[in-house]
């Protein structure tokens, strides 16, 4: 299952509509190729860069809760370790309960809006770091 499988076809029906009304959804594409060319584009590059910074690798897809407030990661959900729509629901589920409820930790500490400014090194050793996976 692929990105655009789950955008399409399974977050638009009933069952995830649901458990979805309590999330704010944003989207990062990182597959945007410069046309007539197998080169990243500069915006794809800066998405891929935030995702190493976010989630600290390239998978696809990967999903994140996080809290509106402190911008701090409640959990990570890598879609390709688990190829099954009950996982992904269960997991967007558990979510909203811990966020609600307050019991968690963060996935990642630290300020992830610092780490992406300044003169810091990327932290993407390579952006085609999926090549061929998209």
């Amino acid at each position: 299952m692929v990105c655009r499988d789950v955008e399409y076809g399974l977050f638009p029906t009933d069952e995830f509509k649901d458990v979805l009304d309590d999330y704010i959804e944003a989207r990062l594409h990182n597959d945007g190729k410069v046309k007539g060319t197998e080169e990243w584009t500069e915006e794809t590059i800066k998405v891929r860069e935030l995702q190493q910074v976010l989630v600290g690798d390239g998978t696809l897809p990967t999903y994140l809760a996080m809290d509106p407030e402190t911008r701090e990661v409640i959990s990570l959900h890598r879609l390709a370790t688990f190829n099954h729509e009950d996982k992904l629901l269960d997991w967007l589920d558990e979510s909203r309960e811990q966020w609600k409820s307050g019991d968690w930790e963060p996935w990642m500490s630290g300020d992830w809006e610092s780490r992406m400014s300044g003169d810091r090194k990327s932290s993407v050793a390579d952006p085609t770091i999926n090549r061929g996976l998209d």
